[in-house]
């Protein structure tokens, strides 16, 4: 889709560069034709020797940025990205607005793009389609987002930026590229049905590559949803001699693959046979081949074919299963010690691969299978160590003489290794065929206590939750003294949430959490239990889960603790905001914010220490947090974020900087329209309008504070109220501002903001020569309102008012 998207971009921009030049350059500019003409026939060296000395020319300023900005196209198509990006920088000094500023933000996010800086790819490319009119290249930006997203594996916001591409894309900027990217996702997310709809208009294109890559994706969403023979006609249907060779070579591969699964183990030698040759496929080639033979056990094969494949790309995406299918073949060919190197290789290499823990389950088994009491204890040691955490660690002797526990403890039986063959080569049925048989005709014992747990785990894999759960509870019941207790409590409080059983996920939890604390899965239950408690607003039980999550994982290294003890700091933060405890948020972030290595729970900290310093007064300190913030959170879609530019724009309300302040809620406005506490800014709208004089339009602002239903009973439209009472208190219409200050007292129950309403409509009665009724007002306000930051100055208006009173009887 790069390539795509390159191709376009380069043919486009050179026959933009031509239209542009005309606005910019002068009859004298006779360097920039020079340069125009070069870069017409390709010769972008040159073009950009010329325009950068025109951009380094202090003399000629006017045209500096436009020298800027093509000294960075020719860059741009040089490959040179990091300087085109520079160049870019620099038309965005000079301009802050106008066609030439988007370009450039637009081109410098996809000179990050291509040379691989996603971050700030993303962070350039979010700031161009945010802005109010995006520019020509709107529909690239967005397709460029939703591959970063997808890169991401965040596939609903891909989603959601493929489909704005196509929303915005023109007869000038095609639409293929956010078409595929769009399929993928929605493959990646299994909404196969959606794919098919997705690619209708791709699958006929005169293009053949893009009908091609379509086909491919068609075929991979039929595979997916189990619709084996039609994928396969669909793979096959994509080769021919007109099909670039990179996915024809793809789409023999998938075709090898359907026939796996169609168990048509024959044919797959002779699908692959052009893959033969091919280095770019070879190792794909020996591991399809060899599963092949694996599955028709010739397991000699099956060595030769995988053990290739085994020392072919050492970083190969597969090369895990490789490894584990090479060991198995190994092992059931009764070869224990290379079996057991490469079971060790997975476990070494690959620690946290699904086919790891299988790998300690085939160790366990040729423990029990190889008398050799060396074999066994190196073995053992193996099981030992700390990463994977196994099933099967529990069983294991302490020293080489109690080696037999290991061969006593672990099940072997021929329909139980049947079951689990099946299991992993995905043929899901037969395999739960299998362990059901095996199930009825065993009575309790290891081999039983295995295929029970791996049935019911097989069971939720097929979302077919009641049976899982069934099973689940069976194990419980039948093994109390289990070594897997708390892995199948995990498991069954886990069927619970996904079942949307709260109060038995809570159940589950709870009793893992407090039987099993040393366990692996005891954080998880702990973050899960901790979210629970604070969605149901009893903040004491949910600190005491996140306060035991901080203090047990703070050194953990491993990636999903590391990741739970980060997500628990989040956690706390918000408890304690919860609480308007914001000190404990400062305190916590000071000694431990530099901990953070996940980039969203970085980023979320670095909000709650900005948001701390803010109520704490810390104006400056606040400051300086939220303008880091600004670039932080491009491209992150959570409702908090909305915050950012409403902090921004209070803090410049607090410096009376007005034109800031309405600068960055229009920026608030556009990028969140949905924004919860949007009545909050439509306040501070009416604060910047006034502080500019601009009345009528405040108290436009003001008032449509006070239609939002949301701002019901809240001080801000209580302080709504009253600010329109100043507004026409500053145009000298007393009897309106009198009139709104008395719908502050009568209409809201916010006693400060009533007292003050109390204290400016006295003033107004004042002020139109009714003293009698402004002593009558402050008085009855410091009798309702006793105690209120206005007491004192009532206390002296009414005396003044009283004076006045006796003064003219």
């Amino acid at each position: 889709m790069r390539k795509l998207l390159r191709q376009f971009l380069a043919t486009t921009f050179a026959w933009a560069i031509i239209c542009q030049l005309s606005i910019y350059v002068s009859a004298e500019d006779d360097a920039f034709r020079e340069a125009t003409g070069l870069y017409q026939q390709a010769k972008w060296q040159r073009a950009a020797e010329i325009f950068a000395e025109s951009a380094n020319d202090v003399s000629n300023s006017a045209n500096r940025s436009t020298a800027s900005f093509y000294w960075g196209e020719c860059l741009m198509q040089l490959g040179d990205y990091a300087a085109a990006r520079e160049q870019y920088g620099i038309v965005l000094e000079l301009q802050k607005d106008g066609p030439q500023a988007k370009r450039a933000l637009f081109r410098a996010g996809e000179a990050a793009w291509f040379s691989g800086d996603k971050i700030d790819a993303e962070k350039l490319l979010t700031q161009y389609v945010e802005q109010p009119t995006q520019g020509d290249s709107a529909a690239f930006a967005h397709t460029y987002l939703g591959d970063l997203a997808s890169a991401a594996a965040d596939y609903d916001r891909a989603i959601a930026s493929y489909r704005a591409a196509l929303k915005h894309s023109t007869e000038s900027t095609p639409e293929n590229a956010a078409r595929l990217g769009l399929a993928k996702a929605l493959l990646a997310l299994g909404k196969t049905q959606e794919v098919s709809t997705t690619l209708s208009q791709l699958l006929d294109s005169k293009d053949h590559a893009t009908a091609a890559a379509a086909s491919l994706l068609l075929g991979r969403s039929q595979y997916d949803s189990g619709d084996f023979d039609a994928a396969l006609a669909t793979f096959r249907e994509i080769q021919s001699p007109s099909t670039d060779s990179n996915i024809a070579q793809r789409s023999r591969l998938a075709a090898g693959w359907s026939l796996w699964k169609l168990q048509r183990f024959a044919e797959i030698k002779e699908e692959l046979q052009p893959l033969a040759d091919d280095q770019q496929w070879m190792v794909e080639y020996r591991y399809l081949t060899g599963m092949a033979s694996y599955a028709q056990r010739d397991w000699p094969a099956a060595i030769k074919h995988l053990t290739l494949a085994a020392n072919g790309e050492d970083n190969h995406a597969n090369r895990d299963a490789i490894l584990f299918y090479l060991g198995e073949s190994c092992s059931r060919a009764k070869q224990y010690k290379p079996a057991t190197n490469w079971f060790r290789q997975l476990i070494d290499r690959y620690p946290e691969s699904k086919w790891a823990d299988d790998a300690q389950w085939e160790l366990a088994r040729i423990a029990k299978s190889n008398p050799s009491g060396e074999e066994h204890q190196a073995v053992a040691n193996v099981l030992r160590e700390p990463s994977p955490v196994s099933n099967f660690t529990a069983d294991l002797p302490e020293t080489g003489g109690n080696i037999l526990r290991v061969r006593e403890a672990m099940p072997t039986d021929e329909l139980l290794d049947e079951a689990v063959g099946l299991e992993r080569d995905g043929r899901y049925d037969p395999a739960l065929a299998a362990y059901h048989e095996l199930l009825n005709t065993y009575s309790p014992g290891n081999a039983h206590e295995e295929a029970l747990k791996r049935t019911a785990r097989l069971h939720a894999k097929l979302a077919q939750y009641p049976s899982a759960k069934q099973l689940y509870e069976q194990h419980l019941a039948t093994y109390p003294e289990s070594k897997s207790r708390a892995e199948m409590l995990a498991e069954l409080a886990w069927l619970e949430v996904r079942l949307e059983n709260r109060e038995g996920a809570a159940k589950y939890f709870s009793k893992l959490h407090a039987k099993f604390p040393q366990s692996a899965q005891a954080a998880e239950a702990a973050y899960w239990l901790a979210l629970e408690w604070a969605d149901e607003e009893e903040s004491d039980q949910a600190q005491q889960y996140v306060d035991w999550l901080l203090e047990h994982h703070a050194n953990s290294t491993t990636k999903p603790l590391r990741k739970l003890w980060e997500q628990a700091v989040c956690l706390k933060c918000q408890l304690a905001a919860t609480d308007n405890d914001w000190q404990t948020i400062l305190d916590l972030l000071g000694k431990v914010g530099n901990q953070l290595n996940d980039e969203p729970a970085r980023t979320r900290a670095a909000f709650w220490l900005a948001e701390a310093e803010f109520r704490t007064g810390n104006y400056d300190q606040a400051r300086i947090a939220f303008e880091k913030l600004r670039l932080q959170v491009a491209g992150v879609a959570e409702p908090w974020v909305a915050m950012v530019p409403l902090r921004r724009a209070q803090l410049a309300a607090r410096r009376q900087q007005w034109t800031k302040t309405l600068k960055r809620l229009d920026e608030l406005d556009q990028k969140h329209a949905q924004f919860e506490l949007d009545y909050e800014a439509d306040y501070l709208r009416g604060r910047a309008l006034a502080g500019r004089a601009e009345m009528s339009a405040a108290r436009n602002a003001y008032y449509r504070v006070l239609a939002n239903p949301k701002s019901k009973d809240t001080e801000t439209a209580a302080m709504a109220q009253w600010m329109i009472g100043e507004t026409y208190f500053h145009q000298y219409d007393f009897a309106r501002a009198r009139e709104i200050y008395l719908k502050v007292i009568d209409q809201h129950t916010q006693p400060e903001w009533q007292a003050r309403a109390a204290l400016q409509a006295g003033k107004c009665w004042e002020l139109e020569g009714h003293w009698d009724k402004a002593k009558i007002l402050y008085s009855t306000a410091l009798k309702k309102w006793s105690g209120s930051e206005s007491e004192e100055k009532l206390q002296a208006r009414m005396k003044w008012a009283d004076s006045q009173v006796t003064k003219r009887r």
